[in-house]
Parts: C-alpha cells; sequence; structure tokens
C-alpha cells in the first residue's frame, strides 16, 4: 500500500522532532526502504463507502468509480494542513479527473454542518465520505490508524473489485 503524508509544519528551529530541519523517513524496524505487495496479492477492497457530503441523503464509495484511480484523501475541516492542502487537492481533481483519475475524501472526527460549510466556503467539489467516527476505513485491510494528511491511491479495473496502495 502506497501511503503519503501531505502535512506540513511551522518554522522549524531542530529543537523538537516535529521541527527537524529536515524531513527523513524511517519505517518501523528502521527500515529506510519500503516494499508493497503486488497488487494480486493485496486482495480486494469491499465496503468503503459511507454518507456523501455533497449529496447528504446518497451513499457513495469505491465502488461508485468503476475502472478509474482513486486517490484517498482522509481529512478533516479542523485539520489545519487539511485545511491548507483542499484547494490544490481539488486543483489536482479537476485537472486529472478527465483522465479517469478522482480524489475521493473521507471526512472524520467534523460535525457534517461544520464538513459540508468547509467544502462550499473553499469551492471543493470532489467527493467525500462522511464519517465522524473513521467506520468506513475498517475496509482498508481490517482498520487503519489513519488519519488526515494521509493518501491512498485505489485502483477499481475492469473487475469492479477496487485493490488499493
Amino acid at each position: 500500500m502506497l501511503l503519503l503524508a501531505g502535512c506540513s509544519y511551522a518554522s522549524p528551529s531542530g529543537d523538537a522532532p516535529s521541527q527537524a530541519r529536515e524531513f527523513t523517513f524511517v519505517a518501523p524496524g528502521g527500515q529506510t526502504r519500503i516494499f508493497y505487495d503486488l497488487p494480486a496479492q493485496r486482495g480486494a477492497v469491499t465496503g468503503l463507502s459511507g454518507e456523501s457530503l455533497l449529496e447528504p441523503s446518497a451513499t457513495i464509495g469505491l465502488e461508485d468509480f468503476p475502472g478509474q484511480v482513486v486517490v484517498l484523501n482522509i481529512w478533516g475541516a479542523w485539520c489545519g494542513p487539511c485545511r491548507e492542502e483542499m484547494p490544490g487537492l481539488q486543483q489536482i481533481h479537476e485537472q486529472m479527473q478527465p483522465s479517469g483519475v478522482t480524489l475521493l475524501g473521507i471526512d472524520i472526527r467534523d460535525d457534517a454542518d461544520a464538513a459540508r460549510d468547509f467544502m462550499r466556503d473553499r469551492g471543493i467539489t470532489y467527493p467525500s465520505i462522511f464519517d465522524n467516527p473513521g467506520r468506513s476505513l475498517t475496509a482498508l485491510r481490517g482498520g487503519s490508524r489513519a488519519t488526515p494528511c494521509r493518501r491512498r491511491s485505489c485502483w477499481t479495473g475492469n473487475t469492479g473489485s477496487p485493490r488499493c496502495s
């Protein structure tokens, strides 16, 4: 699985790990190279769906995007880095959607009205699942410790069975 972090931080002083002067990724066990299972070995993602923020009476999920690459964006209106990156993600969505790539947001730990206001105020038109408790994330291999600023890419393919990396 491919997991990208898009968070930012304040001007670094170098005094704390969260304010390091350069980004260094160290995986569990001290690994600096990460290898992912081949797509065929990952298994299908099922059940990743929830209430649509754009259409409150509708349900939206990975199965709504057959044959497309879907980039999952886990976000919250309360999350500073999420607030900062949303306009850029909207731009990516607009540019890439004609090529069969879409963004699907998963809004966690928010009030639905606050999340809708947030999207409307910023002109965000890509679909998002409203999931205050984060239950939809259990579809990602038995649960996820995912927090805002993490993204996964999923491909639905011709079989209609989404696989995420």
